[in-house]
């Protein structure tokens, strides 16, 4: 059985978690007896090379991460992560993928903390 990537989340904004797995569903009800809340599969993605995918990703975004495998980011930008890692081959998909989710993280802690 080939190893798969998924997005876990406890919400659509965040945070996620990108790993892989054999058994996404069983890796899935692992971590929801740990988590407080209730966690959700956003996606499952079959891919060739899930490790390199896995790997590229977590390279690109890591100066969003949270701790581990988990980031602060939403779902919506955890798939562009990925489709855009996937594109480029696994490798740097030219700068511009953390410059965008840089820019929408710096954007919305700024907002956020302008409306207390």
């Amino acid at each position: 059985m080939a190893q798969r990537v998924y997005i876990i989340a406890p919400r659509r904004a965040g945070p996620v978690k990108i790993g892989i797995a054999r058994d996404v569903r069983r890796r899935l009800a692992t971590f929801q007896t740990a988590h407080w809340g209730r966690l959700k599969l956003y996606a499952n993605i079959r891919t060739r090379d899930a490790r390199g995918l896995e790997a590229a990703a977590h390279r690109h975004l890591a100066p969003l991460r949270l701790k581990g495998e988990w980031f602060d980011i939403s779902v919506a930008e955890a798939r562009v992560a990925l489709r855009a890692t996937a594109g480029a081959g696994q490798r740097s998909p030219a700068g511009w993928i953390r410059r965008l989710l840089l820019g929408w993280k710096l954007t919305r802690r700024r907002t956020r903390s302008a409306h207390p």
